[in-house]
């Protein structure tokens, strides 16, 4: 299991004239990652500054930011604090600013950018993503109707369906329920269905609030 943001997103800010935005992407690997920073250093490439941080990977994550310019550690380091406050990975922050004249200082700027980073965030939808497993089944028609209540009391997520002379489904289970989804599918059919596992995905599960 690992939280990240559910979609692209974007979230500005003004702090004394100058302004923030925040532009957010969940990502699966570092290149992805640089990929998006690159597409965004493009698209405001009259921007002051273009301020990133990413942090990629589940069980040993990889990180990095830079200060695009600003002050060493004023910018990049608190976006990527912000990034990590909330327990997020797989994950890309660029906060572009626009100079409005006014200095903000170094604790101004860190605290501005770290605002506009959680704001950009938030408007990504942290969500929660679960490893599920892919279970292809093959059972009798008669059976059909079972498994469906089964697939529904559960809030499985069917990945594919086919009829043909027996119904064949693919399933996305949780891998911690996996065990207790194939014990109830074998009390259901009498140990008639035929189980076999086919692949596997992280799938969101709940939406999250920072």
């Amino acid at each position: 299991m690992y939280v990240t943001v559910r979609r692209r997103a974007t979230a500005e800010l003004e702090e004394r004239r100058s302004r923030f935005i925040a532009n957010v992407s969940p990502v699966e690997d570092e290149a992805a990652a640089l990929s998006f920073v690159d597409e965004i250093r493009r698209e405001y490439a009259d921007a002051t500054h273009n301020v990133y941080a990413y942090r990629v990977g589940v069980k040993v994550p990889t990180q990095k930011s830079s200060d695009a310019g600003e002050p060493a550690g004023t910018a990049g380091m608190p976006v990527l604090e912000a990034i990590r406050r909330s327990d997020l990975t797989n994950v890309v922050v660029v906060v572009s600013r626009y100079f409005g004249g006014i200095l903000l200082g170094a604790g101004g700027l860190a605290r501005t950018y770290s605002r506009a980073a959680l704001q950009g965030l938030r408007a990504a939808e942290p969500v929660r993503m679960v490893r599920h497993i892919h279970l292809r089944l093959e059972l009798d028609y008669s059976l059909y109707g079972k498994i469906e209540h089964l697939v529904a009391s559960r809030s499985l997520r069917v990945l594919d369906k086919s009829f043909a002379r027996a119904v064949s489904l693919v399933l996305a289970v949780p891998a911690p329920e996996e065990d207790g989804v194939r014990r109830e599918l074998a009390r259901l059919s009498g140990g008639t269905v035929s189980m076999a596992v086919v692949g596997s995905s992280f799938l969101p599960v709940a939406r999250l609030k920072l």
